[in-house]
């Protein structure tokens, strides 16, 4: 009875279902129901006593394994992976693992299910798109006011008190309405994009020209404002220009980041540096200011987390303090890095370490 109902639960469930037992070297299917065998479009008796390794890329299937062994070992694991086959399909998986045991309690491999939330996935990822998208679209529609601070400011010429005073206010009220949209475009951007994986462009992009300079244009005003010199080794000098074949998107928000970072913390008067080095077939970005240094505390812990700000300099400037995180994920996804390195004087100082692909 019990049998008849297992068979009639596995052959009905819209679940992939399977068993594997290890061998001392590998583990090998041996019980996937139709709709497991399905996703990899080929029957139950074709997966018998095969391996991740028969039906999968060669990288999923090194993942897949560490993740069986690890439910071999005692873990549950619960998971949403991205597979790619060998026909280079790509899906996307709900995983569940666990451990396999006899009636005695030995341990002999892994039992598992899994949802294809492909759809989903995709779903989602248009949401995060279209949001994150939309609210950038708002945030730079308001850049404009800090013009009217400058005016505000008698930048362009003594303007009465009453006009001043007015000014003043919706000053006011637009930098309230700018800080709620950049918590929330930080918020969508922080929301799955784990999960994302960002592909190359097809043409390469310059990243003075299109990257940097774009994001000092952005911040234009609020460079004027604080009297910032900016050193900057790109722009139109021919020599230092810098083409890479990369996602121009993600490279232009975590330079926006740390940019804007920049801006935020340097004193009037101050200085932002950027720069790079070629090295060991990588190149170096470099973002400096010469502001206040960050503890040595939050350095170790905080720095790149979520929601987390530095108690010594977070009266300074306002911020969500997810900018550094998000910025950390995408250089991940390019397949570099992001970290702080302060200079001998301890002004902060970014490196972002991106891989140089022909």
């Amino acid at each position: 009875m019990e049998k008849d109902m297992f068979e009639s639960w596995v052959n009905s469930t819209t679940d992939s279902v399977f068993y594997k037992m290890f061998d001392g070297k590998d583990f090998r299917y041996r019980f996937v129901n139709k709709v497991k065998a399905d996703r990899f479009r080929t029957t139950p008796e074709e997966m018998f006593k095969k391996t991740n390794s028969d039906f999968m890329s060669a990288k999923d299937a090194e993942i897949a394994y560490e993740e069986d062994m690890r439910a071999y070992n005692g873990e549950t694991i619960n998971c949403i992976k991205k597979i790619v086959h060998i026909d280079g399909r790509v899906e996307f998986s709900s995983i569940v693992k666990s451990q396999w045991k006899d009636s005695r309690g030995n341990v002999f491999g892994i039992l598992g299910t899994a949802r294809d939330v492909t759809r989903q996935m995709e779903i989602e990822e248009c949401m995060r798109t279209y949001f994150s998208e939309t609210i950038h679209s708002l945030k730079t529609k308001y850049i404009g006011y800090q013009v009217l601070r400058l005016i505000a400011n008698g930048r362009y010429g003594a303007i009465p008190n009453t006009v001043k005073t007015r000014l003043d206010g919706i000053t006011c009220s637009f930098s309230d309405v700018e800080n709620m949209l950049i918590e929330a475009l930080a918020r969508v951007k922080s929301l799955g994009f784990e999960e994302k994986k960002l592909g190359l462009d097809e043409a390469p992009v310059d990243v003075g020209l299109q990257i940097i300079d774009k994001v000092l244009s952005s911040f234009a005003s609020e460079i004027e404002e604080k009297n910032i010199f900016i050193d900057n080794t790109y722009g139109s000098i021919p020599e230092k220009q810098v083409f890479l074949k990369i996602n121009a998107t993600a490279l232009y928000s975590i330079f926006e980041n740390l940019i804007s970072n920049a801006i935020k913390y340097v004193q009037f008067g101050g200085v932002i540096a950027i720069g790079y080095i070629i090295k060991d077939g990588k190149i170096i970005f470099n973002v400096y200011n010469n502001g206040p240094g960050i503890s040595e505390e939050f350095q170790r812990n905080g720095l790149f987390e979520k929601f987390q700000r530095d108690e010594g300099t977070q009266n300074l400037a306002e911020g969500t303090g997810i900018g550094l995180y998000h910025a950390k994920k995408m250089a991940e996804l390019l397949g570099g890095s992001l970290i702080h390195e302060p200079t001998n004087d301890n002004h902060p100082n970014f490196l972002l370490t991106l891989p140089i692909i022909s």
